[in-house]
């Protein structure tokens, strides 16, 4: 994106935020002109925000660092880079350095915004302490979900329009995720939120003017990451989605141009040791895990873990914080996959005589056990089965073991089969000449025939796929059933309802 296209839909300053101080953000960096390099900027005028990702690199917007009339990335000598400040006209307190390289995605469409995001390397690594500090890149898609929050910081305009109205001290203001259609929905539609971005929004509030390129973060595990760079939105910018660049999906990218540090081993934690150890890591090295984690031991560049119970599960973490302050955490799973929730058990289709079960959630692993009515019925290597059960309520377990195979598993279903009422059975079905409606004697659960009413009179209708009826009447239970006469019938499937003084029930009938 060019900076003329960024004077109306580049994010530049916040909107309703309150006042912060750098070292509750200490990955936060202004960028600066340099001189009369600079297209846009005087010498130490702030253009941009960027956040502190090693050492020697930062991480900003694309637009940033693009010349706006000729579409070129911008010369290494027209910015600088200022971390450590809390006041955005600090010339003095903070750490100053030049610029040694920039890299902009190759991809980047000024048009679209997409691939909106670059890299700056300076010419000497930051000193890392309490107000200079890299943060986490997001490990997880999860991390920018609806419904989450975000934080995003910066300096400059705390009113929307076009009058500069820029804060000397650093803002800060936690937003709402919004979903991507609800953002298109928003907008004009000018350019489009994609996969690649995602979306805040908070009435009354927003990113304005000036800090394109600043951090949007996410605190899981008791740590911050940052999910997006700021990159564009439209006006008015305090009522309008703010949009961000999505930077999981560039994880990669950003990988095969800097070594990052990383905590490398194996995701799923179980009651065995193992060893993780941290890349490209700095300083003297202190491992704290999650209670569901026990250390068995820790070095300067590695530690042993296990799963601190064979039955415990969950999500866990493991974090290596170095005495420079910097602290890097890798989110496990333990005994169990990511992402997994309790297995559970839900009958999903019944008729008169089958019902068709699947387990949700859970380890993933085979082969599952089932038990019906307390009783063994069978064991599947798949997640659904189907039953021929004719009765109103049943009692279904599964088991199987975790992830790790340490601990088993049970899921329960008890109760009234759903879609089945249970007052009235219907055999055979498929039928081809006769189906005998029957009173349902059931004493298993909470039901009883006797609930069905006194009445031995009832009214039925046969309805065809297209919604048309093709029988009616009224029947008499004699001993308890009746016979319906379907040899007239359309070889198909039918509806039949049954309506009683008390219940009206519906059953899928097969005409053979």
């Amino acid at each position: 994106m060019s900076l003329m296209f960024a004077a109306t839909y580049a994010q530049q300053r916040i909107i309703g935020g309150n006042n912060t101080t750098i070292d509750q953000n200490p990955w936060q960096i202004s960028m600066r002109g340099s001189g009369t390099y600079h297209i846009l900027a005087a010498r130490n005028q702030h253009i941009c925000g960027g956040s502190i990702l090693t050492p020697e690199w930062i991480l900003t917007a694309a637009h940033c660092i693009t010349n706006f009339n000729t579409g070129n990335v911008i010369g290494v000598n027209e910015i600088t880079i200022s971390a450590g400040i809390t006041q955005r006209n600090d010339l003095i307190t903070g750490q100053y350095r030049n610029v040694a390289q920039i890299i902009r995605h190759p991809n980047y469409n000024p048009a679209t915004q997409e691939n909106d995001v670059a890299l700056i390397r300076i010419t000497a690594p930051l000193n890392y302490n309490n107000d200079v500090l890299p943060i986490q890149l997001t490990d997880s898609a999860f991390d920018a979900l609806p419904g989450g929050m975000a934080r995003v910081t910066g300096w400059g305009n705390t009113l929307d329009g076009t009058a500069t109205t820029p804060s000397n001290i650093l803002q800060t203001l936690d937003m709402p995720i919004i979903s991507n259609n609800s953002a298109n929905n928003l907008n004009t539609g000018n350019v489009t939120v994609s996969n690649n971005m995602f979306a805040l929004r908070l009435v009354n509030s927003g990113v304005s003017r000036g800090d394109s390129g600043g951090p949007a973060t996410v605190l899981k595990s008791s740590q911050r990451f940052l999910t997006g760079c700021s990159s564009w939105g439209e006006s008015p910018k305090d009522n309008k989605p703010t949009i961000y660049t999505r930077l999981f999906n560039y994880r990669g990218w950003i990988s095969n141009n800097l070594q990052l540090p990383d905590i490398t081993g194996n995701n799923l934690v179980c009651n065995t040791n193992s060893t993780y150890t941290l890349q490209n890591g700095t300083g003297n090295i202190t491992w704290t895990a999650s209670g569901n984690i026990q250390i068995v031991s820790q070095n300067n560049t590695s530690a042993i873990i296990r799963a601190s119970n064979a039955s415990t599960s969950g999500s866990g973490w493991l974090r290596a914080t170095s005495n420079n302050g910097s602290t890097f955490t890798e989110r496990l799973n333990v005994n169990q996959v990511e992402g997994q929730t309790p297995m559970s058990i839900s009958i999903y289709s019944s008729s008169s005589n089958y019902i068709d079960v699947t387990i949700n959630g859970g380890s993933g692993n085979s082969p599952y056990d089932w038990y019906v009515n307390n009783s063994f019925s069978r064991t599947t290597t798949g997640r659904t089965t189907t039953f021929y059960y004719t009765e109103n309520s049943i009692r279904i377990e599964v088991r199987n073991q975790n992830t790790c195979g340490t601990g088993q598993v049970s899921a329960f279903f008890t109760g009234p089969i759903p879609g089945r009422y249970g007052y009235y059975r219907i055999s055979p079905n498929p039928a081809s000449t006769t189906i005998t409606i029957s009173k349902e004697s059931a004493t298993f659960g909470d039901f009883k025939s006797a609930e069905i009413g006194n009445s031995d009179v009832f009214g039925y209708q046969l309805i065809d796929l297209n919604n048309i009826e093709v029988m009616n009447g009224k029947g008499t239970f004699n001993n308890e059933k009746f016979d319906l006469d379907i040899t007239a019938l359309k070889k198909g499937l039918y509806i039949l309802e049954i309506v009683s003084d008390k219940i009206k029930e519906t059953h899928k009938i097969i005409k053979e």
